[in-house]
């Protein structure tokens, strides 16, 4: 979780041309540096490469705009613009209707932080509090049948309802049925690999899996030793538990 002061913001349309992707890395270290240690420069670079290239076709070519493009990857996932979870944040970076770019782009980053600021709450009060029910809960990952959209429904509403509800249930349950499609575009059949892609999906992005912010899931899911879908999901599962202790440790405490 990133958040975003004026002065940020004012720093972001100041970064000249030349050296952008360096300078905008070395941004990204001063402001978040815990997200980016854990990540490392190399990792940082490739996002922020990732986030020059997905800007660009989509009209954003000023420093400032790229710059806010990219802190959206940082607080929404990677792929936020084609997240269904957050219809808004897609029809809102492509609105045409919005002239100039860093209007439309300053737009969609209001609407971030309004979004983040209700799912996540003061001092990301909520937010933490899903993590440790998360951390707590009974690892999915051995279980048979999948469940039903309605049972994954009420599952992501027990963890984080404040997500779930702000959302709105369209949403969300396009999200269940995005990871229904992915799983099975990867060949996976295991009810509880159903439910770790919703769950990380539903926290993470829907695209964690090719997220370069999340490069484990995408090392677990393409590594050949694991030879059986249950052993690849139970790492998966591990790699994710163990981000989520890290990312637990930077938050402030907050009783459950």
């Amino acid at each position: 979780m990133l958040t975003i002061r004026r002065e940020q913001l004012r720093a972001l349309g100041s970064i000249a041309r030349r050296g952008f992707e360096a300078t905008l890395v070395s941004h990204f270290y001063e402001f978040f540096p815990q997200e980016c240690e854990a990540l490392g420069r190399a990792q940082v670079t490739r996002v922020v490469q990732a986030g020059i290239a997905r800007a660009t076709p989509l009209g954003y070519r000023d420093n400032r705009e790229i710059g806010l493009y990219i802190n959206l990857m940082f607080m929404l996932g990677a792929s936020f613009e084609d997240d269904p979870q957050i219809p808004w944040a897609g029809e809102q970076v492509r609105d045409l209707s919005v002239d100039p770019p860093f209007h439309r782009i300053q737009r969609a980053f209001r609407s971030a932080l309004d979004y983040l600021g209700e799912t996540s709450g003061e001092d990301n009060r909520y937010l933490v509090r899903a993590m440790i029910r998360i951390r707590d809960h009974e690892p999915p990952v051995a279980t048979a049948d999948p469940l039903s959209d309605d049972e994954l429904f009420d599952l992501l509403g027990k963890l984080y309802p404040q997500k779930r509800d702000f959302q709105g249930p369209e949403p969300t349950r396009a999200l269940i049925r995005m990871a229904r499609e992915r799983i099975a575009a990867l060949g996976f059949t295991g009810g509880g690999t159903l439910t770790v892609f919703v769950v990380l999906m539903f926290m993470l992005g829907a695209g964690f899996d090719t997220d370069p912010l999340y490069p484990w899931a995408g090392e677990v899911l393409a590594d050949p030793s694991f030879l059986r879908e249950s052993l690849r999901i139970r790492a998966l599962y591990r790699a994710a538990m163990e981000h989520l202790s890290v990312s637990l440790t930077h938050q402030p405490h907050v009783t459950q």
